[in-house]
């Protein structure tokens, strides 16, 4: 994949994780949103005698323990949420004091049209309606006691739920930063393997000889020079050019050309002057700033220790053919 592609798919990861996209409600705000959907069916299944009202007072209560869990009250702060309280408080005193047969239990007790209708509209939203309200019950433990053991079992849950929902967050955030940071490594990396034409006069150092030679590809970590006269391959390299002195070892070579590592990356001021170098008039004068003390412009075409490079060997050959 490349750095642009995978640099597309980060910026799509991090507005999934932090949330750009539609999500459905945290399942504890989904249960509580349902229980006050529906309990008004269950107060009618506790008149009919087919529910207890024990097991639903358990699940009002749970309701009303929720409005004080900070992620739900927060996410009530738009609805009308006294309306809600107080039709639990109803519906709490009725579970506790009535029986099917009295004739409280008998009248009914709704939530107000408001209510009604902010309720409808918050489940469609926040596509609440995954599992039926005998499963949300179930999760919340219908088939327990009512006993105060089986209220003490929710508060876990609620009081965990919020560091449950930052720890999930937070997850998602040092996700996306280390997906940032692996795609700016790569195209980093990828910047400095980049190889720029050129074609700058430079010195070539390898034991006790060295060429005058071309630099005709130059990048951070590596450069294509024409290569000289006799095999260099198991020779520390010495490069001087446009004032540059760069240590490098050899990576291949064919009888023309040899590419060069270097053995640290050069900055990419280094080679806007060795790019810049051949424009250049005088480029031997420039190889002459730091170069090794024998060398002088124009030494190499008398030095034995000097190897012409197999370019200009070729050249001088057709020309005298």
């Amino acid at each position: 994949m490349s750095a642009r592609a995978t640099y597309i798919v980060c910026l799509m990861v991090a507005l999934m994780c932090t949330g750009a996209a539609p999500a459905s409600a945290a399942p504890q705000v989904c249960r509580v949103l349902m229980d006050l959907e529906g309990f008004e069916a269950d107060l009618g299944g506790v008149r009919s005698g087919r529910l207890k009202a024990s097991k639903v007072l358990l699940r009002v209560q749970h309701v009303e323990r929720a409005f004080h869990d900070r992620l739900i009250s927060d996410f009530f702060s738009e609805a009308p949420k006294k309306q809600f309280e107080l039709y639990t408080a109803a519906l709490a005193g009725r579970l506790k004091e009535s029986n099917p047969s009295d004739h409280k239990m008998n009248s009914k007790l709704k939530l107000s049209v408001e209510a009604s209708s902010w309720l409808g509209q918050a489940i469609q939203k926040h596509k609440c309606r995954m599992k039926p309200n005998a499963q949300l019950a179930t999760d919340l433990g219908q088939s327990g006691s009512g006993n105060m053991s089986s209220q003490t079992k929710q508060k876990p849950t609620d009081q965990t739920s919020g560091v449950g929902m930052v720890a999930l967050s937070v997850g998602s955030v040092l996700a996306v930063i280390i997906l940032l940071l692996v795609v700016w490594r790569s195209r980093a990396a990828s910047k400095a393997n980049n190889l720029h034409g050129c074609n700058t006069r430079a010195l070539l150092t390898f034991g006790n000889n060295c060429t005058v030679t071309y630099v005709s590809h130059i990048g951070r970590r590596r450069a294509k020079l024409q290569a000289p006269s006799m095999d260099v391959s198991a020779k520390d390299l010495e490069i001087y050019v446009a004032g540059q002195h760069i240590p490098a070892k050899q990576e291949w070579a064919n009888r023309y050309f040899i590419g060069l590592s270097f053995v640290e990356p050069i900055s990419d001021e280094a080679v806007t002057d060795i790019i810049a170098g051949s424009r250049e008039r005088d480029q031997l004068a420039q190889i002459g700033t730091n170069a090794t003390a024998c060398f002088f412009p124009g030494c190499h075409t008398n030095c034995p220790k000097h190897r012409a490079t197999e370019v200009s060997l070729k050249s001088a050959g057709e020309a005298q053919g």
